[in-house]
């Protein structure tokens, strides 16, 4: 199952793409990794409306969508310019990484605790 982590500025510092050291946490196989400078993913998500707001952040402000993990149903497709709607969402990631596992798990239709897995501690 591939998975696609995005990252958007978040602090004044975040000037470009996160350093080696961050991005070496993820298996280059199965994992795509972006770099979002203009915050067009978090516009995206926001203005399709289909993810609990306690996964989006504030809907009313301008700050980017971050520090959360979606799983997102095998086949979905994007419509409307919209990614389908998660099967699972919660932040922040560091927190929910065990859930994270057991949500990717079940969207691969394995037993949890069978294969997920994240390199992240």
């Amino acid at each position: 199952m591939p998975a696609y982590v995005v990252w958007e500025p978040v602090l004044e510092s975040d000037l470009g793409p996160p350093p080696p050291g961050v991005t070496d946490q993820f298996d280059r196989a199965s994992a795509h990794l972006y770099w979002d400078g203009e915050r067009r993913l978090s516009a995206v998500l926001r203005a399709a409306a289909r993810e609990p707001r306690a996964c989006l952040g504030d809907p009313e402000g301008d700050e980017p969508v971050w520090d959360v993990a979606f799983v997102h149903p095998a086949g979905g497709r994007f419509a409307g310019g919209a990614p389908p709607t998660s099967s699972y969402c919660d932040r922040p990631v560091v927190r929910v990484v065990a859930p994270l596992g057991a949500a990717l798990d079940a969207a691969q239709g394995r037993p949890a605790g069978h294969g997920a897995g994240t390199r992240a501690e």
